[in-house]
């Protein structure tokens, strides 16, 4: 059991996927207070990356669980939460049992940084579990 999701970041056309065992649900909110803590940082993609894992594992620093970087995709209960910083973008990526309804919605990292419910239900209209 867990709440498990991944926040991918993009650099260059390459991916590096933030796993949280047992924060998914709250990997929108977390995606939106690093993007605000890191904005001298948009432009620098693997300081941003760390600032990212960084607001994902707070104080959590010598844990042996919890939490992960790769380069693939981990166990996920969520749509991913995609940083692309070659774009400068935030979006949900459909995967496994979800389906996007039409293009789903993105947000350059300024607009993403000011939204003011920064939550998985800003994408809930653009995403439908598949049957």
């Amino acid at each position: 059991m867990g709440d498990r999701g991944n926040i991918v970041v993009i650099d260059n056309e390459q991916k590096v996927f933030l796993y949280a065992h047992w924060k998914g649900c709250d990997l929108p909110d977390i995606a939106q207070r690093a993007l605000n803590r890191g904005r001298g940082r948009w432009n620098d993609p693997a300081y941003l990356t760390r600032i990212i894992f960084c607001d994902m594992i707070g104080n959590d620093l010598k844990g042996e669980s919890g939490y992960g970087i790769s380069p693939f995709i981990q166990d996920n209960e969520y749509p991913l939460l995609v940083v692309n910083c070659d774009k400068q973008e935030v979006y949900a990526e459909a995967i496994g049992r979800f389906e996007i309804r039409g293009e789903g919605k993105s947000y350059s990292f300024e607009d993403f940084s000011k939204l003011q419910d920064a939550s998985w239900r800003v994408y809930a209209s653009s995403f439908r579990f598949a049957s």
